[in-house]
């Protein structure tokens, strides 16, 4: 009798191990496809942004922080709604709002990687609020400056070359456009670059120097300029070198 117990006591808890790693596993199933769910809205944020579709953009990653609330990526979610309602080409722009999107990262998600940037889009913005800066030309400026350094970080260097040719494309002799200068040129200096052109980067740095002689960049624009020129003759070279030897085996 008691040996008929002791297997009904193992064959319960043999159920109920069997109904927990079930369990377990169906769970970590279902969260890794919402997971998934939420990199997707993710990315077609991103290319609603890219095709100037805000409002659409900020339901996607409304999406995320209705799956996640407290938990990542719903941090992700909030910086993106900081970017698009600060975004230059948002008819709709609204910096507090904005803002209100980078704190709420910053409180709810004090170790996620997005916290140290989205403090410098709050200080950005509130002192655009604060001094009441002529929007438009601010946000071409700083903030077009920093979301292509955030771009070219990512690897995204046509982004990041057309956040600064917004700047450049002001009106008159900016006072951030020698930093844009700069940029656009170490972008097409970039050796990860699949668009990389010395030519036109030292066109960059030719136009800094001409146009900024009292840039704080001056002289670091002199230097890049010199070694492109000394690396475009050396390429020349190799082009010659080249060519006289096939004249030669001929």
């Amino acid at each position: 009798m008691g040996g008929k117990h002791i297997r009904q006591g193992k064959y319960f808890f043999i159920c109920l191990a069997s109904l927990v790693v079930s369990s377990l596993f169906s769970c970590a199933a279902f969260d890794m496809g919402k997971q998934q769910s939420a990199l997707n809205h993710l990315d077609q944020s991103n290319r609603l942004v890219e095709e100037g579709n805000f409002n659409d953009a900020v339901r996607e990653n409304q999406e995320v922080l209705s799956m996640f609330d407290k938990r990542r990526p719903a941090d992700q979610a909030l910086f993106n709604i900081g970017l698009i309602y600060s975004h230059y080409g948002n008819p709709e722009k609204d910096f507090l709002k904005s803002v209100s999107y980078f704190e709420q990262l910053i409180n709810e998600f004090p170790q996620s990687p997005l916290k140290e940037q989205s403090k410098i889009w709050v200080g950005i913005l509130k002192v655009i609020e604060k001094q009441k800066v002529k929007v438009d030309e601010y946000a071409a400026t700083n903030i077009n400056l920093l979301r292509g350094q955030k771009l070219l970080s990512d690897g995204d260097y046509s982004g990041a070359l057309r956040e600064n040719l917004v700047v450049l494309d002001l009106p008159g002799k900016s006072p951030f456009k020698d930093e844009a200068l700069f940029n656009s040129a170490l972008i097409y200096a970039h050796h990860d670059n699949p668009q990389k052109d010395y030519h036109k980067s030292m066109n960059y740095f030719s136009q800094l120097i001409k146009d900024y002689p009292g840039s704080p960049l001056l002289q670091q624009a002199k230097i890049w300029f010199t070694v492109l020129n000394i690396l475009e003759k050396t390429k020349q070279m190799d082009i010659e070198i080249e060519k006289k030897n096939r004249e030669l085996k001929r």
